[in-house]
């Protein structure tokens, strides 16, 4: 997967997370981020808490990751990676 942002994009993001330090909104910005540094959907996921939560109850046959309506939670590689888990 690739995301690629403009230079403009990117410093604008940047600043909105220095901005955003301490809110919830913060995790949002940053995986926006690592997802244009090029880290994949799982490391992305990893930061989530997802596979610790698989690692945590491997028997339970769904676990429910809770998550507001931000975009990055809808991105196409993401949810393929997600359906191939519980």
């Amino acid at each position: 997967m690739e995301m690629k942002l403009s230079t403009s994009e990117r410093e604008e993001l940047r600043k909105l997370q220095k901005n955003l330090c301490g809110s919830s909104d913060y995790a949002r910005v940053t995986c926006l981020l690592m997802l244009d540094k090029g880290h994949t959907p799982s490391a992305v996921s990893g930061c989530l808490g997802i596979d610790a939560a698989l690692k945590k109850h491997p028997d339970a046959p769904v676990i429910y990751i809770i998550s507001d309506n931000a975009r990055y939670y809808h991105n196409r590689d993401l949810r393929e990676w997600a359906e191939g888990r519980k």
